[in-house]
């Protein structure tokens, strides 16, 4: 599995819009077919502060999801309502022998 958390800050006023826009993506990105969650979460503490957990079979998964027409739309349309960059981590489920 493939795991990415994203922070993300957004403009005080513009936390209603922010989370319209991406709960739209996210209702199409949980259709994808290698998409198994993908979560909008706003910091308890700090409302200006949210992340995005995206969850996927694969890489390949996340980057095809890049390439949608939804995200495409999506990165027009967010960035302007945040407060700065995003920054993402990336994990990925650890892989043992034996």
């Amino acid at each position: 599995m493939y795991m990415m958390i994203v922070n993300i800050p957004v403009k005080a006023d513009e936390h209603d819009k922010f989370i319209e826009v991406t709960e739209e993506n996210a209702k199409h990105t949980r259709k994808e077919e290698g998409a198994i969650s993908f979560d909008l979460y706003q910091q308890a503490d700090n409302p200006n502060e949210f992340i995005l957990i995206e969850i996927y079979k694969n890489e390949e998964a996340s980057k095809a999801h890049q390439e949608s027409d939804h995200f495409k739309k999506w990165i027009e349309v967010a960035p302007p309502l945040m407060d700065g960059s995003p920054s993402a981590k990336i994990y990925q489920k650890p892989v043992r022998n034996g």
